[in-house]
């Protein structure tokens, strides 16, 4: 009705210009919203890129890790082989001396053995 009275007050070009007016708000507000989904988007990439970047950044850490850790098991296996062979070398030095010990004491027993043996002799002697 009031798009009625306005025509026959004067105008077409009145009509056409609130026509075009209600277009330009309604093509304004449907650009805002694109505006707003496209700065949605840039966010939504943006965050996607830097998500990449930490997940990235993590990888690289965890390889660091692994490559730190793969470096303290050789060093502690290198470290039990030195181990083992200072327990092995102990281990000779000790037998070795073990050994040694051993046949000084067969020694000694057979030369208690003997002495004995003479000392009887002496005793079973000198009885005669």
């Amino acid at each position: 009705m009031e798009y009625v009275s306005i025509i026959e007050k004067g105008g077409i070009v009145t009509l056409l210009a609130l026509i075009s007016v209600s277009v330009s708000y309604v093509a304004y507000k449907l650009f805002e919203r694109v505006d707003r989904t496209q700065h949605i988007f840039t966010e939504i990439k943006y965050t996607q890129k830097r998500n990449n970047e930490i997940q990235s950044d993590i990888l690289k850490e965890m390889q660091i890790n692994n490559k730190i850790s793969e470096s303290q098991l050789e060093n502690s296996r290198q470290q039990l082989e030195s181990s083992n062979k200072l327990i092995d070398l102990h281990s000779k030095i000790i037998g070795d001396k073990l050994d040694n010990i051993n046949q000084k004491i067969d020694g000694l027993k057979l030369e208690i053995r003997h002495y004995e043996n003479r000392e009887l002799r002496k005793m079973t002697g000198d009885k005669k």
